[in-house]
């Protein structure tokens, strides 16, 4: 695919970047860069020309579930490392070229090119002077389920995309462009994705865009598997569920909702969610407990008001499940919150 039609985000270090408030990191010191960058993306080793100086900067905002960082380096580097095991990377190149290597592949990328790292993955990659790129990171557990919602079955394995990079695959255009369009939403006016409801929406956007438009390993189950579509009692129960998520509902509760028997109504849930009615109880109260905490330090609630109002009534046992399903403490996502207005 022709880079032209980002010519005028990303022709040359002075070009595409977000907005200053969103600057979370300058040095000059490769030490600092690396401590940083390993610890908000990913584990790495960096070396440069002239050590100890490596002029850096990263800015960086969340939509939704998803952080959107845009990165810079001064100097010629070679870096080494691997993913952390719950995100996907993707990149698009916005200024200069560099090289990576994941696995036995090289592959050189240039402006406008784009592509993904996996989850756990080693990579080595040298950069040219100037180098800057936009890196999406896109929780694993996200990208799941809207693969999942998608095909309405579960997922028969985890999710592994294909080489770096993609920029002449005709299909990555539209998530090029929503990509771009994501960061100029931040830099007009930041409105819309700035709100969690609307950020919430642009994330499940970019992952159903990504998992149609990159090659990955269930490209063709997701075309010709045989899944059945969920009845209609299932069905039902996952409303009823949604509904009435913040009430004491009760196994009977639910069964009677979806007019089945209890043992019918799990073994639907088992065969077509690969889950339990109670489990998928869970899942939405924790859902919309992330929701709440995103904005509950502005409007005053307290992290176990939001527990309490979700139908968790053990504070422990929420902040384990919490962490175990987004990958952070509700006090995490509760100060994020605050610090985003």
């Amino acid at each position: 695919m022709s880079s032209s039609m980002f010519q005028t985000a990303a022709t040359s270090q002075d070009g595409f970047r977000l907005p200053e408030r969103f600057c979370v990191f300058e040095s000059d010191s490769v030490h600092e860069a690396a401590e940083h960058f390993g610890g908000m993306l990913a584990p790495h080793s960096i070396a440069v020309q002239r050590p100890p100086l490596l002029p850096s900067a990263h800015y960086r905002t969340l939509m939704g579930e998803t952080w959107i960082n845009e990165i810079w380096y001064g100097s010629e580097l070679y870096m080494e490392g691997m993913m952390k095991p719950e995100v996907y990377h993707i990149a698009l190149v916005t200024s200069g070229r560099c090289e990576i290597k994941v696995g036995k592949e090289t592959t050189k990328v240039g402006i406008g090119d784009i592509g993904i790292i996996n989850p756990t993955h080693h990579f080595n990659i040298k950069m040219e002077q100037h180098f800057r790129n936009l890196v999406f990171q896109i929780d694993r557990k996200s990208l799941e389920r809207s693969l999942s919602i998608q095909t309405d079955r579960a997922l028969p394995d985890r999710i592994v995309f294909d080489k770096v990079p993609f920029s002449t695959s005709p299909q990555s255009a539209s998530l090029q462009r929503f990509m771009i369009m994501c960061c100029q939403e931040m830099i007009e006016s930041g409105l819309g994705i700035s709100c969690s409801v609307v950020g919430d929406s642009y994330a499940k956007t970019l992952n159903l865009l990504l998992l149609n438009s990159l090659p990955h390993n269930l490209v063709e189950w997701m075309r010709h598997g045989q899944g059945t579509a969920a009845p209609y009692y299932v069905r039902r129960a996952e409303e009823f569920i949604r509904a009435h998520s913040t009430d004491a509902l009760s196994l009977e509760d639910i069964a009677e909702a979806a007019s089945v028997s209890i043992r019918s109504l799990h073994n639907g849930f088992r065969r077509f969610r690969d889950t339990t009615p109670m489990a998928y109880l869970k899942m939405v109260r924790l859902e919309l407990s992330r929701q709440e905490l995103a904005q509950a330090a502005d409007n005053g609630i307290s992290i176990t008001q939001v527990a309490y109002h979700n139908g968790f009534n053990s504070m422990s046992k929420f902040s384990r499940d919490y962490q175990s399903s987004f990958g952070e403490l509700p006090s995490e996502t509760w100060r994020r919150g605050r610090s985003r207005h």
